[in-house]
């Protein structure tokens, strides 16, 4: 028996001439067809005819109907589209073109699916709070070609993203691409420390960090550090370096900056160790 598995992808702008002057960078080809040819490519070379392919807007952007039916056929996988702005005609209608299309189900503004056990939530552009978002549940959008960095279990999913390398993925592809802390853990952190906790989409680390993390905040209220600091962020950046966002009050001395700062110090080389050696 075939499994079914389900792909994830955005912006793919067949047909679209435009689209090579606007991403020069991830779509650097002489034509057109060139461009449509490899998207194509890579989407076969991981769709099997029974997988379901979702794709978060903007298909295609073509007046010329045959072509635009054969680039469908072309696709494996039965194919399910969440209609981008590209996708509509000025009267914000579906464009004729891609309605007449066989798609799996009729495309829709936005839709709810679940893999690996966790709920998705689809949308063209990126939302900051979605259906379930208080449950874990994610949140996969397009529309902007890899410049609207993730946030907490939201992320853009588009083609042009480098780490999609012009391709669908899966979901745990995409899970994994994620750095947030679990949401039952940050409920637990603020039951705990109340607002000195940040909200959820203010952590991009890794779950690893997570009990390290707790000491850190354990070790904030025993110095009873609340009241002259707050914690705003906790970010792994590049070279794996965990850099913890804070503000301070505006009435601390300098000895005490130095010392508050010396501190965090300590906790950023200790989380990024940490980080590193997972």
């Amino acid at each position: 028996m075939t499994f079914t598995r389900k792909f994830f992808t955005a912006d793919l702008h067949l047909g679209h001439h435009g689209i090579l002057r606007h991403c020069p960078a991830t779509r650097p080809f002489d034509t057109v067809e060139a461009m449509d040819t490899e998207i194509l490519r890579r989407i076969n070379a991981r769709v099997e005819p029974s997988d379901i392919l979702y794709i978060v807007g903007d298909f295609a952007l073509s007046g010329d109907t045959e072509y635009v039916r054969h680039l469908f056929h072309s696709i494996r996988g039965r194919k399910v589209l969440i209609v981008g702005n590209h996708d509509l005609d000025k009267k914000g209608r579906l464009v004729k073109t891609i309605h007449d299309l066989p798609w799996d189900i009729p495309p829709t503004a936005a839709l709810e699916t679940t893999d690996e056990g966790c709920h998705v939530y689809l949308h063209h552009y990126g939302c900051r709070v979605w259906p379930r978002h208080l449950k874990a549940a994610y949140h996969f959008f397009g529309h902007s070609h890899g410049n609207l960095p993730p946030l907490g279990l939201s992320r853009d999913v588009g083609i042009d993203c480098l780490d999609m390398s012009f391709a669908p993925a899966t979901f745990t592809e995409i899970q994994e691409s994620l750095v947030s802390v679990d949401t039952a853990w940050h409920q637990s952190m603020v039951t705990a420390f109340g607002s000195s906790v940040p909200p959820l989409e203010s952590f991009r680390c890794r779950p690893v960090l997570q009990p390290m993390l707790w000491n850190m905040f354990a070790d904030l209220e025993a110095r009873g550090l609340h009241s002259s600091m707050r914690i705003v962020g906790i970010e792994t950046r590049e070279r794996g370096w965990v850099t913890v966002t804070r503000q301070l009050d505006a009435r601390l001395s300098a000895a005490e900056r130095r010392r508050i700062d010396d501190l965090i110090v300590d906790w950023e080389m200790d989380l990024s160790e940490e980080d590193r050696h997972d």
